[in-house]
């Protein structure tokens, strides 16, 4: 039996699996946390080292194969990879990082110099998706400011730097996934729009070369390599599948809504990206999702320790107070999330309505901070205008906290399972590597 393991590189954990490749089943898995956070004076900088996550994404990936070869007496067949999408680093001639890793939360795109940003500039010449984070987007605000490495020779996600250093390659290949990541993705013509990046002013040089399905990038000690797979597609792709008409709800640090297609969607809340096969995945992205659950968990633990001097998770309380609101019923609070705007619209702000002295209380707050989570990825999933059977819930905002499944039964009618794999990324990113070896 074969056995392919996935490697996930996430904002906050590097995680692994183990799959049979024969059935899918995940075996074995592991998660470290990523070192790799970087400090920058600017506030909207949000920066990671390429060569720390590197060597935590290594240790994961050594431990993975000596747990194989032990349970199984055979090296894996195949090396899948994943990690968070949007974000770019700048890599030299020898493949090497010229730069820190931009990541998917870095906010540059949004600063406003002069009239105009490096989106609204992005979004006036081309009609594909701009967002801030997007890696071409922080590449014109460092364009614009002298940012760009001398040494810069091509740009690449952090899971493809991770490609180049297993493999020994110097010059990136990524699947179609994690390039329309970027941005200026052309999506009916499945490819970057280069006439409007040049009109931008940005070096086609840079631009690395793509492909639409899952290619062999070299080797690792004898182990085929797979070009990585975006986190949002492989967690979907680890959890669902190519199964139609399942709604994937995910509540990690973001919040994603997605669904499998065969056409492009054109609303606006509704992002299109390149899937397998000649599919596409119609993704709802929230910018805080899980993010505002920890926003107010960090408001109650202040108030705890202004009262008593102890610093300590509001978690578990938390979690009891919303379930005694739920069962208490009452005038509901009404709480929009979206303490970081959305990708369109990033000056927008959260809000509370229906306040009252009888609902005025932590245990409603909390539980219709909840509500409002599910509720705005359930609204771009109702953007999205196709119908699901079911609804599956991934991600640790789910798993961790009961009553968040309950709130996404409630607000979709639909029945609801929790994904069978945790690592849903680090799955699909082994499941992606299948697809390659088949190929081969």
């Amino acid at each position: 039996m074969k056995h392919i393991l996935g490697i996930d590189i996430g904002t906050t954990t590097i995680a692994g699996a183990v799959l049979a490749g024969e059935t899918g089943r995940v075996l074995h898995t592991l998660t470290l946390a990523n070192p790799g956070s970087l400090q920058d004076p600017e506030s909207f900088a949000r920066l990671q080292d390429p060569e720390s996550v590197c060597r935590t994404a290594y240790e994961v990936l050594e431990n993975l194969c000596a747990w194989t070869e032990r349970e199984t007496g055979a090296k894996p067949a195949a090396i899948g990879l994943s990690g968070q999408m949007h974000g770019i680093l700048y890599i030299d001639g020898e493949g090497q990082a010229a730069s820190p890793l931009y990541t998917w939360q870095d906010a540059r795109g949004d600063v406003t110099e002069e009239g105009t940003s490096a989106v609204s500039l992005a979004r006036a010449i081309s009609k594909a998706l701009a967002a801030a984070g997007y890696g071409w987007i922080t590449h014109l605000y460092n364009q614009r400011h002298g940012l760009v490495p001398e040494a810069a020779a091509k740009v690449c996600t952090i899971a493809d730097y991770f490609g180049l250093r297993l493999t020994g390659r110097k010059t990136p290949l990524l699947h179609f996934s994690q390039a329309a990541s970027l941005g200026f993705w052309d999506i009916y013509a499945n490819c970057f729009d280069k006439e409007a990046m040049e009109r931008t002013g940005i070096d086609g040089r840079l631009i690395p070369a793509i492909c639409p399905e899952p290619e062999r990038l070299g080797d690792w000690k004898g182990i085929p390599v797979c070009t990585a797979f975006g986190d949002n597609q492989a967690a979907f792709l680890g959890t669902v599948g190519l199964e139609k008409g399942v709604l994937l709800l995910n509540m990690g640090t973001g919040g994603q809504a997605g669904m499998l297609s065969d056409t492009v969607c054109t609303a606006e809340s509704v992002e299109t990206r390149p899937f397998l096969a000649g599919k596409y995945l119609l993704v709802g992205a929230s910018l805080c999702g899980g993010r505002a659950y920890a926003v107010l968990e960090r408001f109650f633990r202040e108030y705890v320790f202004a009262f008593t001097g102890k610093e300590e998770s509001q978690y578990a309380l938390m979690e009891r107070l919303a379930g005694e609101a739920l069962q208490s019923g009452g005038e509901p609070l009404r709480t929009e999330t979206l303490f970081a705007g959305t990708r369109n619209e990033p000056d927008r702000r959260g809000s509370i309505t229906g306040l009252s002295e009888d609902n005025f209380h932590p245990g409603q707050l909390i539980y219709s901070v909840m509500e409002g989570m599910v509720r705005e990825i359930h609204e771009m999933y109702r953007a999205m205008g196709t119908g699901a059977d079911r609804v599956v819930c991934s991600g640790n905002g789910f798993r961790k906290n009961r009553i968040l499944m309950e709130i996404a039964e409630k607000i979709t009618g639909l029945p609801v399972s929790l994904a069978d794999c945790e690592e849903e990324a680090a799955c699909g990113a082994a499941k992606a590597a299948a697809e390659m070896l088949k190929r081969q």
